[in-house]
């Protein structure tokens, strides 16, 4: 049996090629890895600025809230005084009842 050089370079022009394949196939897969690996970093990175940001503004929020609720309950109050007052004077200068104070209805009950 004789091997001739074309029975050995054609298994080895095989094997070469097979081996290029495979390390395109296997450099085009560790590519694409690295591209969904990077896309779902991103994904989950963005997901955790997201996160954080809402709990942060939830936090602000009730800062404030609890900062300016001395401010609005003190507002509240000076306002529903307002009306008080005015609600007072309304029904003293409506019923006549200013005239007592200064001893009108002593004297109109004797003019009487």
């Amino acid at each position: 049996m004789v091997i001739t050089m074309a029975a050995v370079r054609a298994p080895v022009a095989i094997l070469v090629v097979a081996t290029t394949v495979a390390m395109l196939a296997a450099g085009t897969i560790v590519l694409i890895a690295a591209v969904f690996t990077t896309a779902i970093t991103t994904v989950a990175t963005g997901a955790a600025i997201l996160v954080t940001t809402v709990l942060a503004v939830a936090a602000l929020a009730l800062m404030i809230a609890m900062t300016t609720m001395p401010a609005a309950v003190m507002a509240v109050t000076t306002v529903a005084t307002m009306f008080a007052l005015l609600a007072t004077l309304i029904l003293v200068r409506g019923l006549g009842l200013s005239g007592q104070r200064k001893g009108d209805a002593k004297s109109k009950g004797k003019q009487n």
